[in-house]
């Protein structure tokens, strides 16, 4: 699968996730989620949930961190490096 493949998916399950009015240009690769989105712990954990739903694999514990889910792109580039 392509990184742009992931990353849209990646920023299809995020406005799916969120129950708010999430615009294509407040998920671009480099913006953090925490200040486009005002994305939350809860947030977080539904949507490291759901992607974990829709690539198929478990997210590893020791790979959890505020770091991994700060950017679209940083989720996108771990879920490519898990996929292979």
């Amino acid at each position: 699968m392509q990184k742009t493949e992931i990353l849209e998916k990646v920023q299809n399950v995020i406005k799916e996730t969120m129950n708010r009015d999430v615009k294509d240009d407040m998920l671009s690769a480099d913006i953090d989620l925490i200040t486009s989105i005002g994305m939350n712990s809860i947030d977080a954990i539904s949507i490291l949930v759901r992607i974990e739903e829709e690539f198929e694999f478990e997210i590893n514990d020791e790979d959890l961190s505020a770091e991994l889910i700060q950017t679209t792109g940083k989720l996108t580039e771990y879920i490519a490096s898990r996929l292979g």
